[in-house]
């Protein structure tokens, strides 16, 4: 049996600003994460708490974006693991595959309540101000509100980037 199915039609802002646009995640990415050693349990928005729904800037549970510059579309997933673990995945596409990163676990402990995730993922673009530097991003990155941290490809791999936010 399938823990993810991400072959629904999925919406997201493909950049800030812009309009949104909805996109079929290949069938290829949700037999990649179902086979996977851990098992991970899809998150919807609707586990989200209210306030990271809403309006004006509503969080993610999925962004697809280009996050290493290769113009091949990546993923980037929030998924509930080992009961009471909030994981960030990303998958690169490859072209003929993914390959995947585990940005975070987040353990919730006995406070878990899977209906009310509260944390959410954002797309950001451009400049990023941290407490002692600024970041120009080169591609679009993750934003976390658990963690408070940017995560985005330098050289081969995700770094970590504290925020202001």
């Amino acid at each position: 049996m399938n823990r993810f199915d991400l072959s629904l039609m999925l919406c997201f802002t493909a950049s800030l600003g812009a309009q949104a646009s909805c996109q079929t995640v290949p069938g290829a990415l949700t037999d990649y994460v179902n086979s996977l050693e851990v098992s991970y349990v899809q998150i919807h928005e609707d586990d989200l708490q209210r306030h990271l729904r809403e309006e004006p800037n509503p969080g993610n549970t999925v962004i697809v974006a280009d996050f290493n510059g290769d113009h091949l579309n990546d993923y980037a997933l929030l998924a509930k693991n080992r009961g009471t673990y909030v994981s960030l995945l990303v998958f690169i596409g490859e072209g003929d595959g993914f390959s995947h990163h585990v940005l975070y676990d987040h353990n919730y402990g006995i406070y878990f309540n899977e209906h009310q995730i509260e944390e959410a993922i954002f797309l950001k673009e451009g400049v990023v101000r941290g407490p002692d530097e600024t970041l120009n991003l080169k591609n679009p990155a993750i934003y976390s509100s658990a963690k408070r941290d940017l995560f985005y490809w330098d050289n081969g791999e995700f770094r970590r980037f504290l925020t202001e936010d």
